[in-house]
Protein backbone atom coordinates (compact mmCIF):
# COMPACT_ATOMS: atom_id res chain seq x y z
CA UNK A 1 0.00 0.00 0.00
CA UNK A 2 1.09 3.46 -1.17
CA UNK A 3 0.50 6.97 -0.11
CA UNK A 4 0.64 10.01 -2.64
CA UNK A 5 3.27 11.44 -0.50
CA UNK A 6 5.56 8.40 -2.00
CA UNK A 7 6.11 9.59 -4.96
CA UNK A 8 7.66 12.98 -3.35
CA UNK A 9 9.96 10.97 -1.23
CA UNK A 10 11.22 8.74 -4.31
CA UNK A 11 11.83 11.80 -5.74
CA UNK A 12 13.62 13.51 -2.85
CA UNK A 13 15.74 10.57 -2.81
CA UNK A 14 16.92 10.32 -6.86
CA UNK A 15 18.96 13.40 -6.32
CA UNK A 16 22.26 12.20 -6.58
CA UNK A 17 22.32 10.17 -3.08
CA UNK A 18 24.84 7.40 -3.36
CA UNK A 19 23.85 3.86 -1.66
CA UNK A 20 24.67 3.59 2.06
CA UNK A 21 25.32 0.82 3.94
CA UNK A 22 22.70 -1.08 6.04
CA UNK A 23 24.97 -0.20 9.01
CA UNK A 24 25.26 3.97 8.23
CA UNK A 25 21.71 3.92 8.89
CA UNK A 26 20.12 5.28 12.00
CA UNK A 27 18.52 2.90 14.20
CA UNK A 28 14.71 3.99 14.46
CA UNK A 29 12.67 2.79 17.34
CA UNK A 30 9.45 0.87 16.71
CA UNK A 31 6.40 3.06 17.76
CA UNK A 32 4.19 1.82 19.92
CA UNK A 33 1.33 0.49 19.09
CA UNK A 34 -1.02 2.30 21.05
CA UNK A 35 0.72 5.25 21.25
CA UNK A 36 -0.72 8.86 20.18
CA UNK A 37 -0.80 10.56 16.73
CA UNK A 38 1.44 13.26 18.05
CA UNK A 39 4.12 11.06 19.05
CA UNK A 40 3.94 9.17 15.88
CA UNK A 41 4.62 12.92 13.85
CA UNK A 42 7.46 14.13 16.06
CA UNK A 43 8.99 10.50 16.02
CA UNK A 44 8.73 10.71 11.66
CA UNK A 45 10.21 14.13 12.09
CA UNK A 46 12.93 12.80 13.91
CA UNK A 47 13.58 9.79 12.00
CA UNK A 48 13.55 12.43 8.70
CA UNK A 49 15.73 14.68 9.99
CA UNK A 50 18.72 12.33 10.78
CA UNK A 51 18.03 10.98 7.06
CA UNK A 52 18.48 14.21 5.82
CA UNK A 53 21.47 14.77 7.97
CA UNK A 54 23.04 11.88 6.32
CA UNK A 55 21.50 11.53 2.89
CA UNK A 56 24.39 11.06 1.19
CA UNK A 57 25.26 7.72 3.22
CA UNK A 58 21.66 6.51 2.65
CA UNK A 59 20.32 3.65 0.19
CA UNK A 60 16.97 4.97 -2.11
CA UNK A 61 15.79 1.38 -1.44
CA UNK A 62 16.19 1.12 2.34
CA UNK A 63 14.74 4.19 2.62
CA UNK A 64 12.09 3.80 0.86
CA UNK A 65 11.43 0.12 2.33
CA UNK A 66 11.69 2.27 5.64
CA UNK A 67 9.49 5.33 4.47
CA UNK A 68 7.08 2.86 3.76
CA UNK A 69 7.48 0.82 7.50
CA UNK A 70 6.71 3.63 8.73
CA UNK A 71 3.71 4.81 6.86
CA UNK A 72 2.07 1.83 6.98
CA UNK A 73 2.42 2.06 11.19
CA UNK A 74 1.24 5.42 11.15
CA UNK A 75 -2.20 4.31 9.29
CA UNK A 76 -2.13 0.87 11.25
CA UNK A 77 -2.18 3.43 14.58
CA UNK A 78 -4.79 5.93 12.40
CA UNK A 79 -7.07 2.77 12.32
CA UNK A 80 -6.16 1.51 15.84
CA UNK A 81 -6.93 4.68 17.26
CA UNK A 82 -9.94 5.58 14.99
CA UNK A 83 -12.50 3.91 17.99
CA UNK A 84 -10.93 5.68 20.12
CA UNK A 85 -11.37 9.22 18.16
CA UNK A 86 -14.92 8.27 17.77
CA UNK A 87 -15.71 7.47 21.48
CA UNK A 88 -13.82 10.63 22.27
CA UNK A 89 -16.22 12.06 20.14
CA UNK A 90 -19.12 10.99 21.29
CA UNK A 91 -18.32 11.76 24.87
CA UNK A 92 -17.31 15.51 23.74
CA UNK A 93 -21.28 15.59 22.15
CA UNK A 94 -22.59 13.68 25.13
CA UNK A 95 -21.10 16.11 27.74
CA UNK A 96 -22.05 18.74 25.47
CA UNK A 97 -25.79 17.51 25.76
CA UNK A 98 -25.45 17.47 29.39
CA UNK A 99 -24.03 21.03 30.03
CA UNK A 100 -26.79 22.41 27.65
CA UNK A 101 -29.04 20.22 30.29
CA UNK A 102 -27.07 21.67 33.27
CA UNK A 103 -27.31 25.14 31.68
CA UNK A 104 -31.58 24.66 30.99
CA UNK A 105 -32.30 23.16 34.66
CA UNK A 106 -30.00 25.68 36.04
CA UNK A 107 -31.99 28.44 34.08
CA UNK A 108 -35.59 26.61 35.34
CA UNK A 109 -34.29 27.18 39.28
CA UNK A 110 -33.48 30.71 38.71
CA UNK A 111 -36.95 31.14 37.37
CA UNK A 112 -38.36 29.03 39.90
CA UNK A 113 -35.87 30.63 42.85
CA UNK A 114 -37.64 34.35 41.14
CA UNK A 115 -41.00 32.93 41.33
CA UNK A 116 -40.76 31.84 44.80
CA UNK A 117 -39.23 34.86 46.00
CA UNK A 118 -42.22 36.73 44.25
CA UNK A 119 -44.63 34.44 45.66
CA UNK A 120 -42.71 35.05 48.91
CA UNK A 121 -43.39 38.97 49.00
CA UNK A 122 -47.31 38.14 47.69
CA UNK A 123 -47.33 36.04 51.05
CA UNK A 124 -45.60 38.42 53.26
CA UNK A 125 -48.18 41.47 51.69
CA UNK A 126 -51.27 38.82 52.10
CA UNK A 127 -50.23 38.29 56.13
CA UNK A 128 -49.53 41.70 57.11
CA UNK A 129 -53.66 42.09 55.78
CA UNK A 130 -54.70 39.26 57.63
CA UNK A 131 -52.99 40.81 60.86
CA UNK A 132 -54.92 44.20 60.29
CA UNK A 133 -58.41 42.69 59.40
CA UNK A 134 -57.37 40.82 63.08
CA UNK A 135 -56.53 44.00 64.60
CA UNK A 136 -59.98 45.41 63.00
CA UNK A 137 -62.34 42.52 63.81
CA UNK A 138 -61.02 42.49 67.49
CA UNK A 139 -61.41 46.90 67.74
CA UNK A 140 -65.31 45.68 66.36
CA UNK A 141 -65.53 43.23 68.63
CA UNK A 142 -64.75 44.92 71.51
CA UNK A 143 -67.34 47.88 70.25
CA UNK A 144 -69.71 45.35 70.05
CA UNK A 145 -69.15 44.11 73.71
CA UNK A 146 -69.57 47.78 74.45
CA UNK A 147 -73.04 47.61 72.86
CA UNK A 148 -73.54 44.77 74.48
CA UNK A 149 -72.99 46.03 77.97
CA UNK A 150 -75.27 49.38 77.03
CA UNK A 151 -78.17 47.32 75.58
CA UNK A 152 -78.38 45.07 78.71
CA UNK A 153 -77.73 48.29 81.18
CA UNK A 154 -81.12 49.81 78.70
CA UNK A 155 -82.85 46.50 79.08
CA UNK A 156 -82.51 46.87 82.83
CA UNK A 157 -83.78 50.01 82.89
CA UNK A 158 -86.68 48.99 80.58
CA UNK A 159 -87.44 46.34 83.04
CA UNK A 160 -87.54 48.28 86.34
CA UNK A 161 -89.92 51.02 84.43
CA UNK A 162 -91.82 48.16 83.56
CA UNK A 163 -92.15 47.20 87.13
CA UNK A 164 -92.94 50.42 88.06
CA UNK A 165 -95.85 50.92 85.43
CA UNK A 166 -97.14 47.34 85.87
CA UNK A 167 -97.60 48.32 89.85
CA UNK A 168 -99.07 51.86 89.25
CA UNK A 169 -101.73 49.46 86.47
CA UNK A 170 -102.24 46.91 89.57
CA UNK A 171 -103.11 50.54 91.30
CA UNK A 172 -105.31 51.49 88.98
CA UNK A 173 -107.04 48.63 88.48
CA UNK A 174 -107.48 47.46 91.91
CA UNK A 175 -108.76 51.27 92.86
CA UNK A 176 -111.09 50.68 89.63
CA UNK A 177 -112.23 47.56 91.12
CA UNK A 178 -112.85 48.14 94.80
CA UNK A 179 -113.90 51.98 94.81
CA UNK A 180 -115.94 54.56 93.20
CA UNK A 181 -114.93 56.32 90.28
CA UNK A 182 -114.74 59.57 92.77
CA UNK A 183 -112.55 57.99 94.86
CA UNK A 184 -110.31 56.34 92.01
CA UNK A 185 -109.73 60.09 90.46
CA UNK A 186 -109.45 61.26 93.70
CA UNK A 187 -106.50 59.07 94.11
CA UNK A 188 -105.08 59.21 90.25
CA UNK A 189 -104.71 62.87 88.97
CA UNK A 190 -104.96 64.24 85.87
CA UNK A 191 -101.42 65.01 86.49
CA UNK A 192 -100.42 61.41 87.40
CA UNK A 193 -102.43 60.19 83.73
CA UNK A 194 -100.15 63.01 82.09
CA UNK A 195 -97.33 61.76 84.05
CA UNK A 196 -98.06 58.08 82.68
CA UNK A 197 -98.77 59.12 79.45
CA UNK A 198 -95.41 61.01 79.08
CA UNK A 199 -93.32 58.28 80.66
CA UNK A 200 -95.26 55.39 78.13
CA UNK A 201 -94.21 58.04 75.15
CA UNK A 202 -90.78 58.11 76.72
CA UNK A 203 -90.62 54.29 76.86
CA UNK A 204 -91.70 54.29 73.00
CA UNK A 205 -89.24 56.12 71.98
CA UNK A 206 -86.34 54.40 73.68
CA UNK A 207 -88.01 51.38 72.63
CA UNK A 208 -88.22 52.42 68.90
CA UNK A 209 -84.30 54.08 69.64
CA UNK A 210 -83.25 50.91 70.71
CA UNK A 211 -84.56 49.05 67.66
CA UNK A 212 -82.97 50.81 65.40
CA UNK A 213 -79.88 50.45 67.37
CA UNK A 214 -79.89 46.93 67.32
CA UNK A 215 -80.91 46.76 63.93
CA UNK A 216 -77.86 48.53 63.17
CA UNK A 217 -75.56 46.92 65.63
CA UNK A 218 -77.03 43.48 63.51
CA UNK A 219 -75.64 44.67 60.32
CA UNK A 220 -72.39 45.45 61.96
CA UNK A 221 -72.65 42.23 63.22
CA UNK A 222 -73.33 40.99 59.48
CA UNK A 223 -70.40 42.78 57.76
CA UNK A 224 -68.24 41.53 60.57
CA UNK A 225 -69.00 37.81 59.84
CA UNK A 226 -68.82 38.93 55.90
CA UNK A 227 -65.50 40.07 56.02
CA UNK A 228 -64.57 37.50 58.26
CA UNK A 229 -65.49 34.41 55.75
CA UNK A 230 -63.67 36.16 53.57
CA UNK A 231 -60.44 36.59 55.44
CA UNK A 232 -61.05 32.70 55.92
CA UNK A 233 -61.22 31.93 52.53
CA UNK A 234 -58.17 34.36 52.01
CA UNK A 235 -56.33 32.42 54.55
CA UNK A 236 -57.45 29.02 52.67
CA UNK A 237 -56.18 30.56 49.78
CA UNK A 238 -53.10 31.16 51.33
CA UNK A 239 -52.56 27.74 52.60
CA UNK A 240 -53.08 26.14 49.23
CA UNK A 241 -50.67 28.54 47.73
CA UNK A 242 -48.36 27.47 50.57
CA UNK A 243 -48.99 23.69 49.69
CA UNK A 244 -48.53 24.46 46.12
CA UNK A 245 -45.01 25.95 46.80
CA UNK A 246 -44.40 22.92 49.16
CA UNK A 247 -44.76 20.64 46.64
CA UNK A 248 -43.04 22.68 43.92
CA UNK A 249 -40.08 22.92 46.08
CA UNK A 250 -40.24 19.20 46.61
CA UNK A 251 -40.51 18.48 42.99
CA UNK A 252 -37.52 20.46 41.80
CA UNK A 253 -35.20 18.70 44.89
CA UNK A 254 -33.78 16.63 42.82
CA UNK A 255 -31.97 18.30 40.89
CA UNK A 256 -28.78 17.58 38.27
CA UNK A 257 -25.36 16.57 39.90
CA UNK A 258 -23.55 19.96 38.74
CA UNK A 259 -26.01 21.61 40.47
CA UNK A 260 -25.99 19.84 43.36
CA UNK A 261 -22.97 19.83 44.07
CA UNK A 262 -23.04 23.92 44.43
CA UNK A 263 -23.26 24.70 48.24
CA UNK A 264 -24.42 28.34 47.53
CA UNK A 265 -27.79 26.92 45.32
CA UNK A 266 -28.70 24.16 47.75
CA UNK A 267 -28.46 26.43 50.51
CA UNK A 268 -30.74 28.99 49.13
CA UNK A 269 -33.14 26.25 47.78
CA UNK A 270 -32.92 25.27 51.76
CA UNK A 271 -33.08 28.89 52.96
CA UNK A 272 -36.50 29.63 50.81
CA UNK A 273 -38.41 26.03 51.79
CA UNK A 274 -37.49 26.82 55.20
CA UNK A 275 -39.38 30.53 54.80
CA UNK A 276 -42.23 28.69 53.09
CA UNK A 277 -42.82 26.15 56.32
CA UNK A 278 -42.63 29.19 58.31
CA UNK A 279 -44.84 31.15 56.38
CA UNK A 280 -46.96 28.38 56.25
CA UNK A 281 -46.98 27.65 59.95
CA UNK A 282 -47.80 31.65 60.36
CA UNK A 283 -50.70 31.46 57.67
CA UNK A 284 -51.92 28.25 59.98
CA UNK A 285 -51.58 30.39 63.22
CA UNK A 286 -53.26 33.43 61.39
CA UNK A 287 -56.39 30.83 60.44
CA UNK A 288 -56.96 29.43 63.91
CA UNK A 289 -56.79 33.15 65.42
CA UNK A 290 -59.14 34.28 62.61
CA UNK A 291 -61.36 31.00 63.61
CA UNK A 292 -61.10 31.87 67.55
CA UNK A 293 -62.59 35.68 66.08
CA UNK A 294 -65.50 34.18 64.36
CA UNK A 295 -66.45 32.20 67.49
CA UNK A 296 -66.23 35.06 69.34
CA UNK A 297 -68.14 37.48 66.75
CA UNK A 298 -70.97 34.86 66.60
CA UNK A 299 -71.12 34.58 70.41
CA UNK A 300 -71.30 38.04 70.00
CA UNK A 301 -74.13 38.00 67.83
CA UNK A 302 -75.83 35.04 69.87
CA UNK A 303 -75.84 37.77 72.86
CA UNK A 304 -76.92 41.01 70.50
CA UNK A 305 -79.73 38.43 68.81
CA UNK A 306 -81.18 37.82 72.90
CA UNK A 307 -80.79 41.64 73.51
CA UNK A 308 -82.70 42.26 70.43
CA UNK A 309 -85.46 39.24 71.76
CA UNK A 310 -85.46 41.15 75.30
CA UNK A 311 -86.18 44.30 73.80
CA UNK A 312 -89.15 43.01 71.33
CA UNK A 313 -90.54 41.54 74.58
CA UNK A 314 -90.24 44.35 76.92
CA UNK A 315 -91.56 46.49 73.45
CA UNK A 316 -94.59 44.26 73.73
CA UNK A 317 -95.03 44.33 77.15
CA UNK A 318 -95.05 48.04 77.60
CA UNK A 319 -97.60 48.33 74.47
CA UNK A 320 -100.02 45.54 76.30
CA UNK A 321 -99.36 48.36 79.26
CA UNK A 322 -99.96 51.02 77.07
CA UNK A 323 -103.31 49.37 75.96
CA UNK A 324 -104.57 48.71 78.86
CA UNK A 325 -103.86 52.15 80.14
CA UNK A 326 -105.57 53.53 77.42
CA UNK A 327 -108.46 50.89 77.97
CA UNK A 328 -108.57 52.48 82.08
CA UNK A 329 -108.55 55.73 80.76
CA UNK A 330 -111.66 55.49 78.45
CA UNK A 331 -113.56 53.59 81.28
CA UNK A 332 -112.29 56.64 83.97
CA UNK A 333 -113.74 59.03 81.00
CA UNK A 334 -116.98 56.51 81.02
CA UNK A 335 -117.16 57.08 84.69
CA UNK A 336 -116.66 60.17 84.60
CA UNK A 337 -119.27 61.17 82.17
CA UNK A 338 -121.81 58.71 84.05
CA UNK A 339 -120.51 60.36 87.29
CA UNK A 340 -121.41 64.18 86.15
CA UNK A 341 -125.34 62.97 84.37
CA UNK A 342 -125.75 61.93 87.76
CA UNK A 343 -124.69 64.40 89.69
CA UNK A 344 -126.37 67.31 87.46
CA UNK A 345 -129.57 64.33 87.93
CA UNK A 346 -129.48 64.80 91.59
CA UNK A 347 -129.00 68.46 90.93
CA UNK A 348 -132.30 68.57 89.15
CA UNK A 349 -133.97 66.75 91.44
CA UNK A 350 -132.60 68.85 94.24
CA UNK A 351 -134.07 71.71 92.26
CA UNK A 352 -137.52 70.47 91.41
CA UNK A 353 -141.06 70.39 93.95
CA UNK A 354 -143.08 67.67 93.31
CA UNK A 355 -146.60 67.25 94.21
CA UNK A 356 -147.31 65.40 97.34
CA UNK A 357 -150.61 63.57 95.53
CA UNK A 358 -150.11 63.13 91.75
CA UNK A 359 -145.83 63.13 92.66
CA UNK A 360 -145.91 66.00 89.49
CA UNK A 361 -142.56 68.01 89.54
CA UNK A 362 -142.53 71.89 88.98
CA UNK A 363 -139.56 74.02 88.88
CA UNK A 364 -141.00 76.92 90.84
CA UNK A 365 -143.06 77.19 94.23
CA UNK A 366 -146.37 79.18 92.74
CA UNK A 367 -147.29 76.60 89.79
CA UNK A 368 -146.85 73.76 92.44
CA UNK A 369 -149.04 75.51 95.20
CA UNK A 370 -152.03 75.87 92.08
CA UNK A 371 -151.76 72.38 90.85
CA UNK A 372 -152.22 71.39 94.59
CA UNK A 373 -155.21 72.81 95.79
CA UNK A 374 -156.67 71.77 91.80
CA UNK A 375 -155.86 68.54 92.87
CA UNK A 376 -157.37 69.11 95.82
CA UNK A 377 -160.53 70.41 95.13
CA UNK A 378 -160.81 67.44 92.57
CA UNK A 379 -161.27 65.25 95.36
Amino acid sequence: MVRQDEPMMGQGGMCGVTTPSIESLPHMPQPPVGGSANGVAVEMQESLSSLMAGEESVNQEELLSRFRTIINENLLLKEEAQPHFKELDNTIILLNKRLEVAERNLRQAQEDKEKLMAQRSRLEGDITLLKCDITTSRSEQERLQLERFELLSTANELRQQLRQSREGASIIARVTESSPVTESTSLLSPADVQKLRDQLRKEQDISATLLQELHDTRNQVEGLERDVQRAHEAANTQRELCRKLQSQITTAAPVPDTLSKDPIDALEKKRLKDEAAMLREEVDTLETALEAERQKNSEERSSVVRAHGEVNRLKKEIQDLKEQTERDKHNDQYYEVKEEEKLEEQQLDENLFYCPKCNKSFTQYRPLEEHVNRCLDED
